[in-house]
C-alpha cells in the first residue's frame, strides 16, 4: 500500500521499560502490517535550560560544566537515534514502514502534540507511568496533556503486560 494511504501512527518512546512494553503491545494489538506507517518519537533534552535535572545535578556535584553537559546531551541524542533506528528495523521485518524521529526540546508533552500535527497522525500511542500526588503536580502527566491537546485519538497504555 502506498505510504500516503497508510494509517499514520506516532508512538512515544523514551527507552524506559514501560515504553518498551507499550511498543511490544502495539506490535501485537494495534499495528497492521502493510497498512500502517509508524513514527517512533523520542524527545531528548535540548540543552537550553540550565535548570534541567541532569545539568543541575552535575553542576552542583562539580562533575561538569557547560562543555561536559553538551557532550552528555550529544551522547544521549546519539543513543536515542541508534535505539529507535533499531526499533524501526524491527517494524520493517513485520511489514510496517516507520521512521525514527528524535526531537530535541525541553517539553516532551508539547513536542508530542506538535509531532501529531507535523506528521499528520491518525493516532498517538503513549505510555503512562501512573504518577500521583506531588510528582504528578510537579512533573505533569504527558499522557493527560496529550489527551487534552491532540487533535487525533490518543491511546494511553499503562505499561503493564496484562493489557
Amino acid at each position: 500500500m502506498p505510504l500516503e494511504n497508510r494509517r499514520r501512527i506516532i508512538i512515544a518512546f523514551d527507552n524506559s521499560k514501560i515504553s518498551r512494553t507499550v511498543l511490544d503491545w502495539a506490535k501485537g494489538h494495534v499495528f497492521r502490517p502493510n497498512q500502517d506507517h509508524v513514527t517512533i518519537v523520542t524527545v531528548t533534552e535540548d540543552g537550553e535550560s540550565y535548570f534541567e535535572p541532569t545539568y543541575f545535578q552535575g553542576f552542583i556535584s562539580g562533575k561538569w560544566g557547560f562543555e561536559e553537559r553538551q557532550n552528555y546531551l550529544k551522547e544521549l541524542s546519539e543513543k536515542a537515534e541508534n535505539t529507535i533506528a533499531e526499533l524501526s528495523a524491527e517494524l520493517a521485518k513485520m511489514g510496517i514502514t516507520s521512521n525514527p524521529v528524535v526531537i530535541k526540546a525541553a517539553d516532551a508533552k508539547k513536542s508530542l502534540v506538535e509531532a501529531t500535527v507535523n506528521y499528520k497522525a491518525d493516532m498517538l500511542i503513549v505510555g503512562s507511568r501512573g504518577l500521583h500526588g506531588l510528582k504528578r503536580a510537579v512533573l505533569g502527566s504527558v499522557s493527560e496533556y496529550c489527551i487534552n491537546h491532540c487533535e487525533c485519538p490518543v491511546l494511553v497504555h499503562k505499561g503493564n503486560t496484562k493489557a
